[in-house]
């Protein structure tokens, strides 16, 4: 994220880099999302020391992190969850964009990254009712935010697939979206 932070505060974006909790270090869902909600309060929060505009909050996430930014954008802000830690209604913990690059999209067996899969939900039993919740594709809601995806079909680590399945959910709900494809780039 530190690359992708550097040129965007070279084209006058505000960057922020989140180092969120994850399965290396026994940490599973939901702290993940609770976490990149947590930033975006913050910086909601704090706009005005930053010089932003908090109604431009976007999510650049890549790979696993893509699978993040699109939940950020698909659950962010679950009113039920706020309430459980005390955030105020007024708060948005959404974010007003998504870019989530080479996403995990699924959890589903035919495409899954079983190693994001185990990382994101733990060892515990995959029902499909779990793996239907977390494969983002199926929970596109109709108020998705704006979301940008780029994707390489020689991708080597997470199925090409991912994308085009969110895409094609993005589609069907109408969301407005753009979908980069490049034939190579890993």
């Amino acid at each position: 994220g530190f690359a992708s932070a550097k040129w965007f505060r070279s084209v006058e974006v505000v960057p922020f880099v989140l180092q969120y909790r994850v399965a290396y270090n026994c940490h599973h869902h939901p702290a993940m999302l609770e976490d990149i909600e947590m930033a975006i309060k913050y910086i909601r929060e704090n706009a005005e020391d930053y010089g932003i505009d908090i109604n431009k909050v976007g999510a650049i996430g890549y790979s696993a992190g893509g699978h993040l930014v699109t939940m950020a954008g698909v659950y962010g802000g679950s009113r039920n969850e706020l309430e459980k830690i005390g955030v105020p209604a007024e708060v948005s913990l959404r974010p007003n964009f998504v870019m989530p690059i080479y996403p995990v999209v699924t959890m589903q067996d035919d495409i899954c990254h079983i190693w994001s899969r185990r990382s994101f939900l733990g060892h515990r039993e995959y029902t499909q009712e779990l793996k239907d919740e977390y494969s983002m594709e199926l929970n596109i809601p109709d108020d998705m935010v704006p979301t940008y995806i780029l994707a390489c079909r020689d991708d080597p680590v997470v199925i090409f697939e991912n994308s085009v399945r969110l895409e094609k959910s993005l589609v069907e709900k109408n969301i407005p979206h753009r979908f980069a494809v490049y034939e190579k780039g890993g």
